[in-house]
């Protein structure tokens, strides 16, 4: 799929799903998520970190992106996440260990 056409439909599905959040919640839980790829029948969306997936999930929206996306482009997807920042790398990163937690 054209990465233009992906953007037309992740357009459609924040109009369709997200207008009706609060400008706030958009901009804090909705902007930072973007479609990187379609491969397949799995959309594959960027998001900053997991707790962005918990949330779409817990919303309810997660089926309601697939809904739309399978219906646009007339196939059954599956939605999957890829996080911009990983906790473990950032853990590592700022030199800290898991063995000594609290």
């Amino acid at each position: 799929m054209v990465e233009t056409d992906l953007n037309q439909i992740w357009k459609k599905v924040l109009e369709t799903i997200f207008s009706s959040l609060d400008p706030q919640t958009q901009e804090l839980w909705i902007s930072p998520i973007v479609p990187k790829e379609l491969k397949g029948n799995i959309l594959i969306l960027n998001a900053p970190n997991k707790y962005f997936e918990d949330w779409i999930i817990s919303g309810g929206y997660k089926t309601k992106i697939e809904e739309i996306v399978s219906k646009e482009i007339n196939c059954d997807i599956e939605i999957k996440f890829d996080y911009q920042y990983d906790l473990k790398s950032i853990q590592q990163e700022n030199g800290i260990d898991q063995k000594n937690r609290f």
